[in-house]
């Protein structure tokens, strides 16, 4: 029965963890020593104790045995639960591994991964160990097509450009909006052909920067100035 972990800290029941079983090898006819490295602490979860991310499982063997001497060398790994019986959960063959690639969780710096990915798809931190990675919805295809980008948040300037500027810019134009049509044309002070309603219309200025229509009205009359009239004519 395991009850402690290499700290010397109690493992609660039901709490999920790895044991490292390595070997010495001797001469042919003497005691060939087997050694059991405990792990530093353990987890809640199944999961947690296999993807192992807070590298509490001990794949290393002593500078003795192994840099020293090469005696030394991994056999298994074992998953257990602590529970009543301490069940065995997962059992990994270690034989012909090193230390540093025995489980993906022994030097510094390893990355470890799905078991499956989205081909093009983009790798992202799982966590903050910067030792796992997971997969995304985000793909770059070989020719450099990126796709699957729900939204982007930007600070600075994007080929050239303030964004935030721009983007205040582009907020302020209508909707479906036509430079051409009568309501931004008139509120420019140009006027349309549509401003005419029958043949013959005058335009007609009746104050600063506004106008009027006047009728063209009947058969050789003749147009006046007429300063009492809303076009200043009749």
């Amino acid at each position: 029965m395991i009850s402690e972990d290499s700290t010397g800290a109690s493992i609660p029941t039901n709490r999920y963890f790895t044991v490292v079983l390595w070997a010495v090898a001797n001469k042919t006819g003497t005691h060939a020593a087997m050694m059991i490295n405990l792990p530093s602490g353990s987890y809640t979860t199944l999961t947690g104790a296999t993807r192992d991310t807070d590298r509490f499982t001990n794949f290393n063997i002593p500078d003795e045995f192994n840099r020293e001497s090469s005696t030394g060398f991994l056999v298994a790994s074992f998953l257990l639960r602590n529970s009543t019986d301490m069940t065995l959960e997962l059992t990994t063959d270690l034989r012909g591994k090193g230390p540093l690639n025995a489980g993906g969780s022994g030097g510094s710096g390893d990355v470890s991964g799905p078991s499956t990915a989205t081909d093009e798809g983009v790798a992202r931190w799982d966590g903050a160990t910067g030792k796992i990675v997971q997969n995304s919805s985000v793909l770059i295809s070989d020719g450099g097509a990126i796709t699957g980008v729900a939204s982007i948040a930007v600070s600075g300037n994007v080929d050239g450009r303030d964004v935030s500027v721009d983007g205040s810019k582009l907020d302020g134009i209508e909707s479906g909006a036509d430079v051409t049509d009568a309501t931004n044309v008139n509120a420019a002070g140009a006027i349309m052909v549509t401003d005419a309603t029958a043949k013959g219309d005058l335009i007609g200025g009746t104050a600063a920067s506004a106008f009027g229509l006047l009728g063209v009205g009947s058969n050789d009359d003749v147009l006046t100035a007429d300063s009492a009239e809303a076009t200043g004519m009749k």
